[in-house]
């Protein structure tokens, strides 16, 4: 994928525009404008950084065989989304490749997603799951504690009403996935045996 900020894509609905708008600019380091009001949901934002993911990670050629290959942006366990990664990414492409949603269960084929995000209803079997991806290049993203110290590569965090992410970038490299340094100049960068460190600006 490429390392550019597309900017914010057009969509429709209203207050939902507003906040999409919003939160897509402020994932691509560009200003929020000042009026904006009724700031989005957390679900919201996590729904636009799913989907923004996919333009700052780099997959290895292989993942993509034809240039006709959707993006997949899967979610295995109970799903917190409900309709909003359905409207985030409704007729969206990035680098001309459509977006797919997918649903599975554990026993699917999760090596089939480029997106995965873990639920927090899988904490459980979360060893089982990234077992299950080791040697695939499958960004793994989720939103429970640790999640990127037990081997995920991208955790969303809240702190107060701010949404960030942390990054392990050692399982990043083990899934051939390369990271946009932009992408990582908003995150934590996290260490699977607990050591962490940011990046510099």
């Amino acid at each position: 994928m490429t390392d550019e900020c597309e900017g914010a894509a057009t969509r429709t609905g209203g207050t939902a525009l507003c906040r999409l708008l919003v939160v897509s600019l402020l994932l691509c380091g560009v200003p929020a404008p000042a009026t904006a009001q009724d700031p989005p949901s957390e679900h919201e934002v996590k729904a636009v950084f799913l989907y923004n993911f996919a333009k700052f990670v780099s997959w290895p050629p292989g993942a993509f065989p034809n240039p006709e290959t959707s993006v997949v942006l899967c979610i295995v366990g109970a799903d917190p989304f409900g309709s909003l990664l359905e409207s985030t990414t409704r007729g969206e492409t990035v680098e001309g490749r459509a977006i797919e949603l997918r649903r599975l269960t554990v026993e699917g084929d999760l090596r089939s997603c480029h997106i995965l995000f873990v639920s927090s209803s899988e904490r459980r079997r979360l060893g089982r799951v990234l077992e299950a991806l080791d040697g695939a290049s499958v960004l793994t993203v989720g939103e429970m504690d640790d999640f990127a110290e037990l081997g995920g590569i991208v955790r969303f965090t809240k702190e107060r009403y701010r949404i960030g992410i942390e990054v392990n970038i050692e399982a990043a490299e083990r899934a051939n996935l390369k990271i946009s340094s932009r992408l990582l100049s908003l995150a934590l960068v996290v260490r699977a045996r607990g050591g962490s460190a940011r990046l510099p600006r």
